[in-house]
């Protein structure tokens, strides 16, 4: 589970490395879990699913499901994902129009009440049938940077999810520390189960 641009593909690569089973694809599905999405044994699904009562439900179908959550301090988000807008317009219809603001406007809009969440609400209105019902109505309060973030911070407070941060795994090549990302590395194999030395650790890290 995670917010969008705060890590996914870092963790997914961390525990693919970790269960030593890269070959395993993840399914994806933008907002919402599916019952059908968790009934392989052997799948790592990555999703940016919100935490709402009708996923926590599904997650918890299955006592030998592993979850983790992971996010990242807001204002580096907001800065990835206005690099992404510009980079990628041509996927989302309602990035276009924003593509064509520079960059310090875009982070600005990102953040605070403005058009990018007026066609973010238009994007998951109702009359999309690929969006569940309570998906939808969480979508439409959203405003802000902040809202955004409220849609999935409830993760950290559900009991079989594992929480950690980007900051936690760049270790000191992206800002942060070696020490504290080979600690991480050590949580999350724990958490799915799996011993791996300190050495096995750090050739990880490398």
């Amino acid at each position: 589970l995670s917010i969008p641009k705060t890590g996914t593909n870092l963790l997914l690569k961390l525990v693919k490395m970790i269960s030593k089973r890269p070959d395993i694809s993840g399914g994806y599905d933008w907002c919402a879990l599916e019952a059908k999405d968790i009934k392989h044994p052997y799948i790592i699904l990555w999703t940016h699913a919100i935490c709402v009562q009708e996923n926590i439900e599904i997650l918890n179908m299955k006592p030998n499901i592993k979850t983790f959550f992971i996010y990242r301090d807001p204002r580096d988000q907001v800065v990835s994902n206005a690099y992404h807008i510009k980079l990628h317009k041509e996927q989302w219809p309602l990035w276009p129009i924003h593509s064509q603001l520079n960059i310090d406007e875009l982070v600005t809009s990102l953040i605070t009440q403005g058009d990018f969440w007026k066609e973010f609400r238009k994007h998951h209105n109702p009359t999309n049938s690929k969006i569940p019902p309570y998906d939808k109505e969480v979508w439409q309060k959203v405003d802000n940077i902040f809202d955004f973030y409220q849609c999935y911070l409830p993760w950290k407070n559900e009991k079989n999810v594992y929480t950690t941060t980007f900051e936690k795994l760049v270790g000191s090549k992206g800002g942060g520390s070696d020490q504290v990302q080979i600690n991480e590395i050590k949580n999350i194999a724990k958490h799915i189960e799996i011993n791996i030395t300190e050495a096995e650790a750090r050739n990880i890290s490398d």
